[in-house]
């Protein structure tokens, strides 16, 4: 049997095999020194039995695979498979084809253990700037020569998620920022870098504004993170066009780009007059007539930063400006960069200045609180549910705009990241009320797919719902294994 088993474990080339032993007491240390993936033990051995190994191994090596092969149907050992973690009983005679099928479920569960582990060590090197963990990282993964896609998107994220799923396990990716950084092997990369630009360039009938662009590193030379953070900032964000589709390398010219604020110096200089004399009603004209010249001449987002910038500048120089102006400028450059075109930014610079420059009257700002109120006892009240910002609008008969001014105005979130942080708030509340919940019950009471869920709660959490859950509970309240 032993070298049957060995000959056909050989040739499903599967796995490799490290060692053959005749009994429990000889393949114990064995198992200690050299940390095997798998075992495969006959149920009946001289001396101690395949179970009794099996309850040993399990301590000695927690997250070993273990599969059993026995004269007996498989359901009289139920009970015994739950509680020693056993991966399959394989009734004898052996056949091939049902060794094949186990052996290769065990292979994508260590594929994926593999690739988690991987994607979080990747991902604590960027955000802790560990640049030689990084490319170590990146070497023991076959990752070289390494080549990255940046893809920046303001819709719904779990469309990214669903694009990671899909080719999980051929490709690594690290959030930074508002944007997702994607590394995969030279050889692999141009098939799923095009894969995924595909999906963000023919996805939604409503526009988004999304960028993929890839980095292209000098001849030789490896990604950095250093290199990649310069990179998010000096050419991602200066081809973010609102309501636009693009992709490009790094070294090409964004289809789109246009000189740099479309020719506005005209409509600058009247709208600074109306902002030195204080004059509103002017001002707001002019900001509309500046964003339909901007929006003409698809004038990039960093652009538009810079000239919100310089108007709220003078805003504060003509003293009626009643907030503090970097702290506003800090605002707007994140909020910004989460609205999908140059209406609805257009709509939120307005609104903003209408907030920071003069008071609403009191009917209209109680209208504001009221739908706010509604909206947002709506959401809490149906917490499972994905209300999208179209849906909302729908329901309440307001504009899309309207909406998230309102959000932003009375919690200084756009409606998505209010939506989020509550769900998340939520998560840590069940969790604290039920250590022993799984985190897949969790993503289906927020109304999350498990893999979003779980990246999601570690970016505003800062770690896994299973680590966020071990830190507040000892493991042998949970009564469950942690290993998610």
């Amino acid at each position: 049997m032993l070298r049957f088993l060995y000959r056909l474990v050989s040739r499903t080339e599967i796995f490799t095999a490290i060692a053959q032993c005749t009994n429990a007491e000889e393949a114990l240390p064995v198992i200690g020194q050299q940390k095997p993936q798998l075992l495969i033990s006959d149920i009946r051995m001289t001396g101690m039995s395949g179970l009794a190994l099996a309850e040993k191994v399990r301590k000695l090596s927690p997250d070993i695979h273990i599969v059993i092969i026995t004269g007996y149907k498989s359901f009289e050992y139920a009970k015994t498979a739950i509680d020693l973690n056993i991966d399959a009983f394989i009734t004898k005679p052996v056949d091939q084809a049902e060794l094949r099928d186990v052996l290769l479920k065990i292979r994508d569960a260590c594929l994926t253990k593999r690739y988690t582990v991987a994607r979080s060590l990747l991902e604590r090197a960027f955000l802790t700037d560990d640049e030689a963990l990084f490319a170590r990282q990146l070497e023991d993964l076959g990752c070289l020569p390494c080549r990255v896609l940046m893809v920046y998107y303001t819709g719904d994220m779990a469309r990214l998620f669903d694009c990671i799923t899909r080719i999980e396990k051929r490709i690594y990716w690290i959030h930074y920022k508002n944007s997702v950084v994607f590394l995969a092997d030279q050889m692999s990369s141009t098939e799923l870098f095009r894969y995924i630009c595909v999906k963000f360039s023919g996805a939604p009938r409503q526009k988004r504004t999304a960028v993929c662009i890839r980095l292209e590193p000098a001849p030789g030379a490896e990604p950095t993170i250093a290199g990649i953070k310069d990179f998010y900032r000096t050419r991602l964000l200066q081809s973010i066009i609102p309501g636009s589709f693009c992709t490009c390398s790094g070294t090409s010219k964004v289809s789109g780009d246009s000189p740099e604020t479309g020719g506005d110096e005209g409509l600058c200089s009247q709208l600074e007059l109306s902002i030195l004399s204080r004059n509103r009603q002017r001002l707001m004209q002019g900001l509309k007539q500046l964003f339909t010249l901007w929006q003409e001449h698809q004038v990039t987002v960093a652009c538009l930063r810079k000239r919100i910038h310089w108007i709220i500048a003078l805003c504060e120089k003509a003293g009626i400006l009643n907030t503090e102006r970097i702290s506003l400028n800090d605002r707007i450059d994140e909020d910004i960069l989460c609205l999908d075109s140059y209406e609805e930014i257009k709509c939120y610079i307005t609104g903003i200045l209408d907030e920071n420059l003069s008071m609403d009257s009191p009917s209209a700002a109680k209208s504001d609180r009221e739908l706010f109120g509604q909206i947002k006892d709506l959401v809490l009240q149906n917490l499972e549910h994905n209300y999208s910002l179209q849906e909302i609008c729908g329901m309440f008969h307001v504009s899309q705009p309207y909406v998230r001014k309102t959000f932003i105005r009375y919690t200084g979130k756009t409606y998505n990241d209010f939506v989020l942080d509550e769900k998340i708030a939520h998560a840590v509340k069940l969790i604290g009320s039920n250590p022993a919940i799984q985190v897949k019950d969790l993503a289906l009471a927020l109304g999350y797919e498990q893999l979003y869920f779980s990246t999601v709660f570690k970016k505003k959490v800062g770690v896994t719902p299973s680590q966020y859950r071990q830190s507040i509970t000892p493991a042998d309240q949970t009564g469950e294994d942690r290993r998610i």
